[in-house]
C-alpha cells in the first residue's frame, strides 16, 4: 500500500500499536524459539485440471497466508491458479456477495452483520489477520487523553471504530467524547503531518513507514485493549462454497502460508526468505520488517467466535444492527478442519 510522502514539520506522534489477533493470543515477536517439526501434508489426487479462483487483495500485512502459498506454490500443487483482485476495505463485502470475487478477507464490519441478517449466505470459513494502529500528534499520555481529538478512520460502523470506541472506554470515556473522521489510510498519514487529525487508524506495512518516516513510536498492542479480538477472517462467497472439492483445496494451501508465517515471525525458521517474499508481494522495503510487530494467525484457522459476538452486539447497541444476529450459523469451520485432518495440527 503505498504512502503519501509526510511533511517535515510533523511534530512527534506517538502509535498505539492495536497487533490484531486473529484469535485470542498474545502478538509474536521475532524471538527465535524451536521449530515445530514438518508434518507431511497427506497427497490427495485431484481428478480435473487447474481451477481459477478470484481472491480480494487489499494489500496489508494480514493477507500473508494467501501471498505465501502463492509464491511458495501451495495453490498451484492444488491445481489452483488464484488471480488477486484489488479490493477497497469498503466495498469488499459487496464484490464477494456480488460474485465478483470468490474469497477475501473481511473486517468484523457491521455490513458483514447486515448481509447475514439480509440472508446472504456468506461463509466464513477461517482466521485472518492484519495489523493496525493508533497514531497520535503527540498528545497522549494516558486513555483519557483521547478527550476531544479528532481520530482518523477507514469507515463507520466498522471493527476499528468499535476499537476506538473501547479503547477510550478504558480511559472512563464514550465515543462521544471524541470526533471521528473517516480518511483512506494514506490520507490519514496525511492529515496526520498536517494536524488535520490527531489520530488514526493505521495498517501494517504503512504504520512502520510512518514511524520510520520519522512520525511517532509504537505505543500498546490490541491486546491491551481488546484480548483476543477477532477483527478479520476469511470468507468464501456462497457459490465458492459449494464447491467443496476446490474451496477445500484452497483453504489447504492458504493453512500451508499461515503455517510458513508462523514459522517465520514466531519461531524465526526461514524468516529471511519469508521477508523477502512479503516484501515483493507488499512492494514495501524488507528492512520495514525489522520494525513492524507481528501478530498471530491461528495456524489451524480457528475463529473466534466469541469475539465476533461481542462486536456485533456493540453494533447493536450503536444502531448499526437493527436486531442480533446468529454469528455461529454462518461460521463454517468444516473447510479448516477438512484441511487440518490432511496436513496434522500445527505445534
Amino acid at each position: 500500500m503505498a504512502c503519501q510522502p509526510i511533511s517535515p514539520r510533523v511534530a512527534r506522534v506517538c502509535v498505539l500499536v492495536c497487533t490484531i489477533l486473529a484469535i485470542g493470543g498474545a502478538a509474536c515477536s521475532g524471538q527465535a524459539v524451536a521449530p515445530t517439526p514438518v508434518v507431511a501434508p497427506t497427497a490427495t489426487p485431484v481428478a480435473h485440471g487447474p481451477m481459477s479462483v478470484r481472491a480480494g487483495k487489499v494489500g496489508v500485512l494480514g493477507e500473508a497466508g494467501e501471498l505465501l502459498a502463492h509464491s511458495q506454490g501451495y495453490f498451484a500443487q492444488q491445481e489452483l491458479t488464484v488471480e488477486f483482485v484489488n479490493v477497497d476495505p469498503s466495498t469488499v463485502v459487496a464484490a464477494l456477495t456480488s460474485g465478483q470475487i470468490d474469497v477475501a478477507g473481511l473486517g468484523v464490519e457491521a455490513s458483514v452483520f447486515n448481509a447475514i441478517q439480509r440472508g446472504v449466505n456468506l461463509r466464513i470459513v477461517a482466521a485472518l489477520a492484519a495489523s493496525e494502529h493508533l497514531i497520535d500528534s503527540g498528545k497522549i499520555r494516558t486513555y483519557a487523553d483521547l478527550k476531544g481529538l479528532n481520530i482518523g478512520i477507514p469507515g463507520p460502523a466498522s471493527s476499528a471504530e468499535y476499537l476506538v470506541a473501547r479503547t477510550m472506554e478504558a480511559g472512563g470515556l464514550a465515543l462521544s467524547d471524541a470526533h471521528l473522521v473517516v480518511l483512506n489510510f494514506p490520507a490519514m498519514v496525511a492529515g496526520l503531518g498536517t494536524q488535520a487529525i490527531d489520530l488514526a487508524v493505521l495498517a501494517e506495512p504503512l504504520a512502520t513507514v510512518a514511524v520510520q518516516n520519522g512520525s511517532g513510536v509504537k505505543w500498546k498492542g490490541i491486546a491491551d485493549v481488546v484480548p483476543g479480538f477477532q477483527q478479520t477472517v476469511v470468507a468464501y462467497n456462497p457459490q465458492f462454497a459449494a464447491q467443496r472439492d476446490l474451496a477445500t483445496r484452497w483453504m489447504k494451501a492458504y493453512l500451508r502460508g499461515v503455517r510458513d508465517y508462523n514459522d517465520a515471525f514466531r519461531k524465526n525458521v526461514h524468516r529471511p526468505q519469508t521477508v523477502e517474499i512479503l516484501a515483493g508481494a507488499l512492494s514495501i522495503k524488507p528492512t520495514l520488517f525489522d520494525g513492524m510487530g507481528f501478530m498471530h494467525i491461528h495456524p489451524d484457522g480457528k475463529v473466534n467466535l466469541a469475539s465476533m459476538e461481542d462486536v456485533m452486539r456493540w453494533y447493536v447497541k450503536m444502531g448499526y444492527l437493527s436486531s442480533p444476529v446468529d454469528v455461529a450459523r454462518s461460521v463454517d469451520p468444516s473447510f479448516a478442519e477438512a484441511a487440518v485432518t490432511e496436513l496434522g495440527p500445527y505445534q
